[in-house]
């Protein structure tokens, strides 16, 4: 059995290619989905901003936790790690603040 090491090289570099275009692309899609995430999340924390005030953090992140799990559809929650959610709920809680405090500069 003579096996051509060019054949083994070929076949080496093919693998090599074909494993780093799924990382890619696996990569790309969970960007993505971590955008709907973040998007999710947002509406979520105003939503539980109006409907829990101010001084009330502990139960509105719950609300909002509980929320996203219950919206993400099953084929989406396998991209997700509970620190990408946390991770999404603080981003939406500092860009709420943001908005809050650009408004409140606008009003004054």
């Amino acid at each position: 059995m003579n096996i051509d090491i060019r054949v083994i090289l070929s076949l080496a570099i093919f693998l090599g290619a074909l494993i780093g275009t799924v990382i890619v692309i696996v990569k790309d899609a969970k960007n993505g989905n971590f955008q709907i995430l973040l998007k999710i999340a947002y509406r979520l924390v105003v939503e539980a901003e109006r409907m829990y005030g101010g001084g009330t953090g502990d139960i509105k992140y719950t609300y909002v936790t509980e929320k996203i799990l219950s919206l993400l559809p099953e084929s989406t929650k396998q991209y997700f790690t509970s620190k990408d959610i946390d991770n999404a709920i603080e981003q939406s809680v500092k860009k709420l603040k943001e908005v809050l405090a650009e408004q409140a500069k606008r009003d004054s």
